[in-house]
């Protein structure tokens, strides 16, 4: 019995936009929260009686926050008093989620710095799993424009990071019919497809980020 396996990190496009306004306005990185969708397809040829097994992980993600203060030092190391209270309001507002990844927005080359891998590392260890890391990056030259997407992956610390594709869950195919993962979280509720909370999400960020001027501003 063979077995393959495809991992992908599913982004709703309302959130990339809204990611990629936060970096272009300044805010450079934050947390993915969601859940991990894992389906098995067995398949058996008509040519042999061996069983070919193929895996799909998914990283779903429903919210995001990004953060106003740095919530690690230069060296990686993150500050519990500023991430756990956001891990806890983010499990009392969507039971059945958790942190599936980190992301950053920033110019330059598009794979992971040393300080960002420490970053994601450090990550890791403190919720337990290995997330995520979405990369945004732009060319310094026009950065309204150019900002490309990278998403990473290893299945442990001491993995080498690998690439994996991105897709977006909110858009349709010709059938009419959502592309899969549903933007539902299986525990919470069900449906085809749920923009709600991703919508609400961009909602939310925009809201903090005009208040957070307006402070600045004052």
């Amino acid at each position: 019995m063979a077995g393959l396996e495809s991992t992908a990190l599913a982004l709703p496009g309302a959130l990339l936009s809204l990611l990629i306004y936060e970096c272009t306005a300044g805010i450079r990185d934050g947390l993915l929260f969601g859940y991990i969708d894992t389906t098995v397809h067995t398949t058996l040829r008509d040519d042999t009686t061996r069983e070919e097994r193929a895996q799909e992980t998914r990283f779903v993600v429903l919210d995001v926050h990004t953060f106003h203060t740095r919530w690690y030092n230069a060296l990686g190391v993150l500050d519990p008093a500023l991430l756990d209270p956001v891990l806890a309001d983010m499990r009392a507002r969507h039971p059945g989620c958790q942190l599936i990844g980190y992301f950053r927005g920033r110019p330059g080359a598009a794979t992971p710095s040393l300080r960002e891998q420490q970053v994601w590392t450090s990550l890791a260890r403190h919720v337990g799993t290995m997330p995520v890391f979405l990369l945004l990056q732009h060319d310094n030259r026009d950065q309204a424009h150019t900002w490309m997407q990278a998403c990473y992956w290893q299945h442990h610390e001491q993995d080498t990071p690998s690439r994996i594709p991105i897709t977006l869950p909110n858009l349709v195919n010709s059938t009419g019919q959502a592309r899969v993962p549903a933007m539902v979280h299986p525990d919470v509720g069900e449906g085809a497809i749920d923009m709600a909370v991703p919508v609400a999400a961009a909602q939310r960020m925009c809201t903090e980020t005009l208040t957070e001027i307006a402070r600045l501003v004052d």
